[in-house]
């Protein structure tokens, strides 16, 4: 059996969202509000008067719906909306001022997207920091892309270097924007790894190149010394008597 003390306290959860400040996602405050207005059955304040609603009960749920607004609003938005507006109004007014930097804001943002580039020789981890910041700040204002083009997106603003892993990228996965990261994270370790075999082999054979230099050189540097010892014992005679007889 259902406690009906549990039915009460559930019904007497009050919804709330935090303020809106005119710097966070508005279509998202907008919608969250309308839906606590219809939790306080006061949403038909944000449109025209239905025929059928007495002129006095909708200045009442006018008059709540327009202080449920402005306590949702933070101080700097609220200099918009005017003391005489009706909820409508204010409705409308939020709307007109937001919903335009909305829209300028998606703009400014898909253009800074669109302008990201990775150069040969950039730091792949700092440009795919950039590329998500440019994808979370869109989803901010609205504008959620597709996995799959976000994905396919990120492969197109590889440099050429990266030719070989976004033709394996596309024919061999399915296409999401973790499985290009994870895979990125996989072929730059490889890449590097291979680089760092590659010059130990060089370093190596380098080395061994100039042992044999030394022990060539070593052994010629003892033939003439030898020589030129002989030859110098030959003229100058017995080193201890300088006889030429023994």
């Amino acid at each position: 059996m259902v406690n009906s003390k549990v039915i009460v306290e559930a019904r007497d959860v009050k919804p709330s969202i935090k303020p809106f400040n005119g710097k966070d996602n508005f279509t998202l405050w907008q919608r969250k509000m309308k839906n606590i207005l219809v939790q306080q059955e006061v949403d038909e304040a944000i449109g025209d008067k239905p025929a059928t609603m007495i002129e006095a009960d909708y200045m009442k749920k006018n008059k709540k719906a327009k202080s449920s607004i402005e306590l949702h609003l933070a101080d700097n938005v609220l200099l918009h909306i005017g003391e005489n507006m009706t909820a409508n109004e204010a409705w409308e007014k939020l709307g007109s001022v937001y919903w335009g930097k909305t829209i300028s804001s998606k703009l400014l943002l898909k253009k800074q997207l669109f302008g990201l580039k990775m150069e040969e020789g950039d730091d792949l981890n700092d440009h795919i920091c950039k590329f998500q910041n440019c994808i979370s700040n869109l989803e901010k204002v609205g504008a959620k892309m597709d996995d799959e083009d976000t994905a396919v997106m990120l492969l197109h603003l590889l440099p050429p270097s990266f030719k070989h892993f976004k033709t394996t990228m596309i024919f061999k996965y399915t296409i999401t924007i973790s499985k290009v990261c994870e895979n990125l994270e996989s072929y730059v370790k490889m890449d590097k790894e291979e680089e760092s075999s590659q010059a130990r082999g060089l370093h190596v054979r380098g080395k061994e190149r100039g042992r044999s230099r030394n022990r060539g050189g070593g052994f010629k540097e003892r033939g003439r010394s030898k020589s030129k010892g002989k030859g110098k014992e030959k003229k100058n005679g017995c080193f201890e008597c300088g006889s030429l007889d023994h």
